[in-house]
């Protein structure tokens, strides 16, 4: 944490550090589970999606080389695709991944007695699609601040040059919170322009990064699951089999419209299958701005509306607007700094959700999605929502 001397490590599968008690401790795992060590030491310098790898890293920095700092960041660069498997820090030469459980066992073992004992600082993924709420939730209680990015990151990464120019210059005033800033400027900055002042936008690609404070994630949890609750509510009418009242009929049919439209020309990531949560939320508000007069003008046969009806399409508009207003708010007090380049995701607030478009792309996902925190804990109201949404409201009466 010397702003003034930086230092720059590469992590390679050759001249690993010595062996320390992090792979002592896997051998005798592996000797219990009948294993050989040798192919536990084999896998242990060649798999870098291994938690004991990690440690061993984290092991090596903080008590090998006694580099003793006040914050400390961890930054993983790699394959990933938010909150779906099979691709987290895929490992390519052993084809294996780390798992999300087995990623926040390993943060817990980071922020324990044997090696940081305390929170990491900054937590930083220069991977694709990790700045989703759900990942965020995840990972909550392991750090103080978090920067990723919703979108794709291209294959050059970071740009981990400009990066270190940036923290090197003394600012005895920086706290964890102001680096993790500059980490999203420092990106930002160098994929815009070169020294020259043109554009060097890599390969024409789009980028966005954001930096969070994880302290504010569950109060943002809490907002998005409270929308998805509302959502519901204003959508869970019985089928058309079993009637409606005409005027509900119509209600239902401008308030799905609604989320569609806003769906639609929202920005959204990891093809199609995330939305940025905050622009979602403004979009909504515009479609919401007009609803009560489309109900005049596109369904004319609905002659005959009355001041209680309304009075509740009124409420109902309000309701949701109260909702997508609670998730703004929400956003902008847990992203500290969000940026872009490129056009393709120059809609970007720092946060995406996944809100897919079809019944099958939810129908996979669904046993991944159920297994997160987010929803377990938390998000039930918004998974609620999604089934109901993609299998039924998407669909005509």
């Amino acid at each position: 944490s010397n702003p003034g001397n930086p230092t720059r490590y590469l992590a390679a599968k050759t001249n690993r550090p010595s062996r320390t008690p992090w792979d002592r401790r896997r051998e005798e795992e592996a000797r219990n589970a009948g294993d050989g060590v040798e192919k536990e030491e084999e896998n242990l310098e060649i798999n870098s999606a291994q938690a004991y790898s990690i440690m061993n890293f984290v092991d090596w920095c903080v008590n090998e080389k006694s580099y003793k700092a006040d914050n400390y960041a961890l930054i993983f660069s790699g394959h990933s695709f938010g909150f779906h498997g099979h691709s987290f820090l895929r490992d390519e030469s052993s084809a294996s991944y780390m798992t999300k459980t087995k990623f926040k066992w390993t943060l817990e073992q980071i922020n324990g007695t044997k090696l940081l004992n305390r929170k990491i600082s900054i937590l930083g993924f220069d991977s694709c699609v990790m700045s989703m709420l759900e990942t965020a939730y995840e990972f909550r209680e392991f750090a103080d601040f978090m920067v990723a990015s919703e979108g794709s990151i291209p294959n050059a990464g970071w740009s981990y040059g400009n990066i270190i120019r940036k923290l090197s210059v003394k600012d005895d005033a920086a706290d964890a919170k102001t680096v993790a800033q500059k980490l999203v400027r420092a990106y930002v900055e160098r994929h815009k322009y070169t020294e020259n002042g043109k554009s060097s936008a890599i390969g024409g690609n789009s980028i966005d990064i954001s930096a969070w404070d994880l302290s504010k994630v569950r109060s943002l949890a809490v907002a998005a699951n409270e929308l998805g609750k509302v959502f519901h509510s204003k959508l869970n009418l019985p089928t058309k089999k079993d009637g409606f009242d005409e005027v509900d009929l119509v209600v239902y049919e401008q308030l799905n419209r609604a989320i569609l439209q806003s769906h639609w020309n929202s920005q959204t990531y990891m093809h199609n299958q995330c939305v940025d949560l905050k622009d979602f939320c403004l979009q909504m508000r515009i479609e919401l701005s007009c609803l009560g007069n489309q109900v005049m003008t596109i369904f004319p046969e609905v002659t005959q509306i009355d001041n209680e009806v309304r009075s509740n399409l009124a409420t109902q508009i309000q309701d949701i607007k109260n909702a997508c207003d609670s998730v703004i708010e929400a956003v902008d007090n847990c992203i500290l700094l969000c940026g872009f380049s490129g056009e393709d995701y120059q809609f970007s607030n720092g946060v995406s959700l996944f809100f897919p478009w079809s019944e099958l792309s939810y129908v996979i996902t669904r046993s991944r999605y159920e297994k997160l925190e987010f929803t377990e804990t938390i998000g039930r109201n918004w998974d609620d929502f999604l089934a109901f949404y993609v299998c039924l409201a998407t669909k005509r009466l």
